[in-house]
């Protein structure tokens, strides 16, 4: 199924999602969703066909895609699964929008106060 949809795909650039019963191309760049089920069963983990072939993207890969800087060693506690490790990126917020969205509401409650 993955090398079906490889092999007719616009780019072997772009990520690639194995859903339920079919693989959905992402296209221009662009990434597929980050679900908290990514790391059960194997659907909904992007992957890619690179140098080494058709692999899953990195826990490390996911946690850049969602927008944290941090090596993957600082991002998680010793003893945490693989799987679980893509769970909790799946439902993590990505840092530079919680941080922007926490500026509007300081600079929302601020104009509040000032009246």
């Amino acid at each position: 199924m993955i090398e079906a949809e490889l092999a007719h795909g616009q780019s072997e650039h772009n990520l690639y999602q194995v859903r339920r019963n079919y693989v959905r191309e992402k296209k221009d760049g662009l990434c597929p969703t980050l679900t908290a089920n990514m790391g059960g069963g194997g659907h909904n983990v992007p992957f890619l066909k690179d140098e080494w072939g058709i692999r899953r993207l990195r826990v490390g890969e996911v946690a850049k895609l969602q927008g944290f800087s941090q090596p993957e060693s600082e991002l998680f506690p010793e003893g945490v699964s693989t799987n679980e490790r893509y769970r909790l990126l799946g439902n993590a917020a990505c840092p530079g929008l919680t941080k922007r969205a926490a500026e509007q509401i300081v600079r929302a409650l601020k104009e509040v106060r000032d009246g």
